[in-house]
């Protein structure tokens, strides 16, 4: 009779370390400063405004599909939806 465990489970891989950057690159600041030179850093405010603004939304439909796929895939496999 052959083995009816299946192959071995794989190890996890660790992590890999985050690099350490800047939050901020300056030189991506100094680019979108430079798209519009007279405006007294406008352009640069208006963009910031926007990611301010749609950044949580984006978050929320992330969080939605994951939340929505783990399910999908937890159901597929016979597993109890908590």
């Amino acid at each position: 009779m052959g083995n009816l465990a299946g192959p071995p489970a794989a190890r996890p891989q660790p992590i890999p370390p985050v690099p350490d950057l800047p939050t901020i690159d300056p030189d991506a600041i100094a680019s979108l400063r430079e798209l519009n030179p007279g405006d007294n850093g406008a352009f640069l405010r208006e963009i910031v405004d926007i990611y301010i603004e749609d950044t949580p939304k984006r978050i929320a439909e992330l969080k939605a599909t994951l939340s929505s796929t783990s399910h999908a895939r937890r159901a597929s496999a016979g597993w109890p939806s908590w």
